[in-house]
C-alpha cells in the first residue's frame, strides 16, 4: 500500500464523503462539512440531533441506502454512540443512530429518526468479554453493507483475543418501535436476528470503519503506540476472514488512525490531527 497526503480538514473521529461532500465529525456530535473538490474548502458546521440524550461518540459513521424520502439528496445517515466512557448502567453499548441530513445552500440539519441496539450486549458467549484485561471497550462498531442492504456490527473481545463481526438485514426506516423520549423509532437486533457470526484477529483498539466491495476496512491503534500501533485491518465479509493487514507505522502513518472511506472507488485516510490521505493498494 501507498498513500498521497491530500488537505488538512479537522480534529475529529470519523465520517462520510457523499456527493462531493466530506463530513468530518468529532466526539460531541459536531460535523465540518468540506468539498472534494480541488479547493477542499470547508463550507458549513452543523450539530446532530438530540446529542444532549445520545452522546454519539461518531466513532463509525456512513451511509445507507435508504432514503427519508425520494426526493432527498442524501440516503439516511448511521453514526454510532460507541462510548461514553460512563460508569453507569446506561452505557448505550452497541447503539447506532440514523439520522435524515437536509441540505439548504451550504447549511445542513439533522433528525434522528431510528436507533438500531444489539439486544445482547451482556451475553458472554456472544458479545460481551470478561473484564480481565482491564479497558474492554465493548461498545461496539459498525458498517452498513450497501451491497446486500446489511448491518454489520462489530465488537472487541480482549478475553478471546478478537474482535467478533455479525451481520443482520439492515433495518428499514419503518421498523422497530417508537419512543416519546427519542421521537424515534428504535430497533433491537437479537441473537435470533444473526445472519453470519465469525472471528477475526483482535484489533485493539477500534477506530473509524467502512464498507468497499465486499469488505470491511477498519481502522485501530493510538499514537505512536508501542502496543496499540495503528494498522489497517480489510475483513472480507462474504468469505468470514481477515485478508490485509497494513501496518500504517511502518509506512510513516503512526498518528491515531480515525477516518476511512471509500468514495468513487477510492479508499480516502485521515488520522486524529485531520490530514486526510489517498490510499493505493
Amino acid at each position: 500500500m501507498t498513500y498521497k497526503y491530500l488537505f488538512d480538514t479537522v480534529i475529529g473521529q470519523d465520517g462520510a464523503i457523499y456527493n462531493d461532500y466530506l463530513f468530518r465529525f468529532n466526539s460531541k456530535g459536531v460535523c465540518k462539512v468540506f468539498s472534494m473538490l480541488d479547493d477542499h474548502a470547508m463550507l458549513s458546521e452543523f450539530m446532530l440531533d438530540k446529542v444532549e440524550l445520545l452522546m454519539p461518540h461518531s466513532n463509525a459513521v456512513c451511509f445507507g441506502t435508504e432514503f427519508y424520502e425520494k426526493t432527498d439528496e442524501f440516503p439516511l445517515l448511521y453514526t454510532n454512540i460507541y462510548n461514553t466512557y460512563s460508569k453507569d448502567e446506561n452505557r448505550m453499548e452497541g447503539v447506532c443512530c440514523v439520522y435524515r441530513l437536509i441540505r439548504e445552500g451550504e447549511m445542513f440539519t439533522t433528525s434522528l429518526v431510528q436507533v438500531i441496539k444489539i439486544g445482547f450486549v451482556d451475553d458472554l458467549d456472544y458479545w460481551k468479554s470478561l473484564e480481565e484485561n482491564g479497558d474492554v471497550r465493548s461498545y461496539g462498531n459498525f458498517v452498513v453493507d450497501t451491497d446486500r442492504n446489511q448491518y454489520c456490527g462489530f465488537t472487541m473481545r480482549d478475553k478471546e483475543q478478537t474482535t467478533r463481526y455479525f451481520t443482520f438485514t439492515l433495518p428499514k426506516l419503518s421498523e422497530g418501535t417508537f419512543d416519546e423520549t427519542l421521537g424515534a423509532n428504535v430497533v433491537i437486533l437479537q441473537k435470533e436476528d444473526i445472519l453470519t457470526c465469525f472471528d477475526c484477529e483482535y484489533s485493539r483498539y477500534i477506530q473509524g470503519a467502512c464498507y468497499y466491495d465486499g469488505k470491511i476496512y477498519s481502522v485501530e491503534g493510538f499514537t505512536r503506540s508501542e502496543i496499540n500501533k495503528p494498522k489497517l485491518r480489510i475483513i472480507d465479509l462474504i468469505n468470514q476472514k481477515q485478508v490485509t493487514v497494513v501496518a500504517l507505522w511502518e509506512l510513516g502513518l503512526d498518528v491515531e488512525p480515525e477516518f476511512i472511506e471509500a468514495y468513487k472507488n477510492q479508499i480516502y485516510y485521515s488520522d486524529a490531527t485531520g490530514s486526510v490521505y489517498l490510499l493505493t493498494f
